[in-house]
Order: structure tokens, then C-alpha cells, then sequence
């Protein structure tokens, strides 16, 4: 066990002043390539009702246990016909077919159709045995028993055959996807009320600072209100993760410590906010070292460069840069994966296409996230820089630009829009 850190490290015969900048980086895609080699989807699992499924992750293959329909399926209000019966139809030549009965929606007409016969048939109800087309209600005339037809219908008209919708066995949604309200009805078609889900992964989020205060606490000179950490918080929350948000922690080695000391084991990750850097009052990296394993300290990504990625035993630790542009980019870049890799998701959120009017500055070496305000099909940045709180004012989402994510872009100029 590590000793007891109760002194802050003497800056003696430091040139800089404790305060090195993160230089060595590692490319955006290789920290992808390392989150899926260090880390493996939780292997447990939970069944839940179809109401709590939206944004969990599936378990395991969906696959359709009916067709759908299971019985041929009037598309129309109209009349059941054998399409043999309705050769040289026309407004001036009507066929006239006799009325057999009625196919209404759970009440099927029950005797096969004969020659010259027809039913009355109402849109979702099914076709009678020796019936193969449909004759729309508009282009019939009753009268009562007998039904004059005025087109000529081919076989297989208007309506949907056995499994045109789904097919019994067929894939309807893959293992690892993250369930979407219109998923619901589909997997209700198949008469599932219950999904078997991953379970999802617990975050413990940390803010740090001698600065950072809690919101509605009275502030002294220099000193900033916690306003980081709801984002960081909502933003993997949101991802599907159970979020624990601690109150702000001192920059001390001890305080710290503690909280690795007391909360690794507990939770699949801990987000700690500020104190990623290599500065004098920066100790995560040291601590999680001593403690641990640092897998990488410094990302090549804007913002959010001195991003650190390591472990206390089973437990991930995320050292999140403290300016807020950065901590927001960083949970995008990088507590996404971590956390879709945990719960075992397979897919990322919607995304659109807009027309940028300005190109953004970053260095060609850099993974950027910038974010954008759309209007329509177009797009002007948002942007402004790390530091500043405004660079999510107003925004709609965001855009990556790097040699991989222009492989994401369309030829014609329009670019990815992702969204929060």
C-alpha cells in the first residue's frame, strides 16, 4: 500500500516551476486501439422490461420469433378477389362478382373463395383462402349482392404476403446494440415484454481544485463554481453509465489518494476532473502510477491533450483536463468508448451531414472536436477555445476533423455532425 502523501513536492531546482507540459502524445486511433485491448465488456447481465430498455445495451441477439404479418394482409378497404375473376375489367366494361361476406381486422372471413366470388375486406384483415389480389373500394360500385369491378388487379395486389415485413429467424437487432424508442414496437411485435441487457457500468466523477466550489456556495476571489462536472456527469449518464458525482476535492496527494484508495473496487471507472496535467499540484498521473498502471498520459486530441488513461487494480481511472470545452471533449473522445466498450455497445449516436461556412484551425496532427451551431443544412462554428464556457453556447452538436474523420466526410464538402 502506498505511504501516506502529506507534502506537496519542493520545487527546488526546477527551472519550470513544476509546471511541464504533457508532450509526448499518442494518436487519437491508437487510444481507441488501446481502450479495446485494456478493456473487456462487463460480463454480467440483467433482464428488464420493455419500458426501462431505451438506451440499454442488448445482451444478445434479437432475432424474430414470428413473421410479421403471419397471414396474407389486405393493404386497402376494398374486396378480396381471384385475380383471374377480374380479366378485362374497365369503367366500361365492369366485371360483377357476387358478395360472399366480410374479412374484418380479427374476424376472418372462414370459407375458401369461389369462382366469381368476392368478400368485402378492410384494411389489416386477412385474405381469404383462394383469394390473390385486392380491387380497391374506389374503383368498385355495389349493388346489393353483386359488386361491379372496374380494373383489372394482377396476382399478389394490395396486399402483404406471409413474412413481407419480417421473416420468422431473421436478425432484427445485433448483440451489443443500444436499444432506440422505435426498437420498442418491433420488439413488441414479437411478443417479447422482457430484454435480456448488459449491465451497466458505474462512474464515480471527481471534481478537483482549491478553486472549485459547489454550486450555490458563496465564492471568494479566484474561486470558480463546479459547473464541469454536471456536464462530464449528464454526458456519461447519458451514455448509459450509473453516475456517482462526489463534491469537489482538493488538490492534495492525500485527497487524492483517498479517493482511490476508498473507491477503486467499487466502480468499473473514476473520472477525475482537473489535475491531469504534469503541473506541480497535478497528481493523478503520480498516484494512479504508484498505485497502479498509467496506460497513457497525453492524447493528441483539441481539446483535452493531457488527458491520462490508467488503473488501480480492476478499476479505470480517467484524469479529464479541468478547462470546460476540454472536459466536455475528453467524455466525448474519450469516456464514450471506454464506456461503450464496458457495457459492450457496438454502435455510436446519430449523426447528420451540414455544410460548414468556415473551415476550422487545427493542427493536422490533432484529433479536433469542435462544436457547431446548425442552421438547416449549414453550419457556422461554434467553437471559441478551451477555457471558455461559451464554446457550447448555442451549439447543436460537434465535428471531428483528423485524416480518419475526413474519411467519415462526403466528397461534395459536407461534413459529420454528431450530436450530444
Amino acid at each position: 500500500m502506498a505511504k501516506a502523501l502529506t507534502r506537496e513536492p519542493s520545487l527546488a531546482g526546477d527551472p519550470l516551476g513544476g509546471m511541464h507540459p504533457v508532450s509526448e502524445l499518442m494518436e487519437y486511433h491508437q487510444f481507441l486501439k488501446l481502450v479495446f485491448s485494456e478493456i473487456g465488456p462487463i460480463a454480467s447481465f440483467e433482464k428488464i422490461t420493455l419500458p426501462e430498455a431505451v438506451g440499454r445495451v442488448l445482451a444478445t441477439d434479437f432475432r424474430a420469433r414470428r413473421s410479421i404479418p403471419d397471414f396474407r394482409r389486405s393493404n386497402f378497404d376494398g374486396y378480396a378477389v381471384r385475380a383471374v375473376d377480374t380479366a378485362g375489367a374497365s369503367k366500361s366494361s365492369p366485371v360483377k362478382l357476387s358478395l360472399s361476406g366480410f374479412s374484418k381486422p380479427g374476424k376472418p372471413y372462414s370459407r375458401a373463395l369461389g369462382q366469381s366470388e368476392c368478400v368485402r375486406i378492410f384494411t389489416g384483415a386477412a385474405l381469404p383462402r383462394g383469394a390473390d389480389a385486392v380491387v380497391m373500394v374506389e374503383y368498385t360500385e355495389a349493388s346489393g349482392g353483386t359488386i361491379r369491378v372496374f380494373e383489372e388487379v394482377a396476382s399478389g395486389s394490395r396486399y402483404d404476403d406471409v413474412g413481407a415485413d419480417i421473416r420468422r429467424g431473421s436478425l432484427l437487432l445485433p448483440r451489443g446494440r443500444r436499444i432506440r424508442p422505435l426498437d420498442l414496437p418491433i420488439i413488441a411485435s414479437q411478443g417479447v415484454d422482457s430484454l435480456k441487457v448488459t449491465v451497466r457500468p458505474k462512474v464515480l466523477v471527481v471534481p478537483t481544485g482549491n478553486e472549485v466550489k459547489p454550486v450555490g456556495s458563496r465564492l471568494k476571489n479566484g474561486e470558480i463554481y463546479d459547473a464541469n462536472s454536471l456536464a462530464v456527469a449528464e454526458l456519461t449518464r447519458k451514455r448509459g453509465a450509473i453516475v456517482m458525482p462526489l463534491a469537489p476535492v482538493r488538490d492534495s496527494p492525500q485527497a487524492i489518494s483517498d479517493i482511490l484508495s476508498r473507491y477503486s473496487g467499487h466502480y468499473h471507472m473514476i473520472a477525475f476532473i482537473g489535475g491531469s496535467s504534469a503541473g506541480a499540484e497535478d497528481y493523478i498521473a503520480r498516484l494512479v502510477a504508484e498505485k497502479g498502471k498509467v496506460f497513457v498520459h497525453g492524447i493528441a486530441i483539441s481539446p483535452g491533450r493531457p488527458t491520462l488513461f490508467g488503473c488501480v487494480g480492476k478499476t479505470l481511472v480517467l484524469g479529464i483536463p479541468g478547462h470546460p470545452a476540454s472536459s466536455v471533449a475528453v467524455t466525448v473522445l474519450a469516456a464514450y468508448p471506454i464506456v461503450d466498450r464496458l457495457s459492450g455497445a457496438i454502435e455510436d449516436a446519430p449523426c447528420s451531414y451540414v455544410r460548414l461556412a468556415s473551415q476550422p484551425d487545427c493542427p493536422k496532427e490533432l484529433t479536433c472536436l469542435r462544436t457547431v451551431r446548425a442552421t438547416g443544412a449549414s453550419a457556422t462554428l461554434a467553437y471559441r477555445s478551451s477555457s471558455q464556457l461559451s464554446s457550447f453556447l448555442n451549439s447543436d452538436g460537434y465535428i471531428l476533423t483528423d485524416a480518419n474523420a475526413a474519411a467519415a466526410n462526403r466528397d461534395d464538402g459536407w461534413v459529420r455532425l454528431h450530436f450530444f
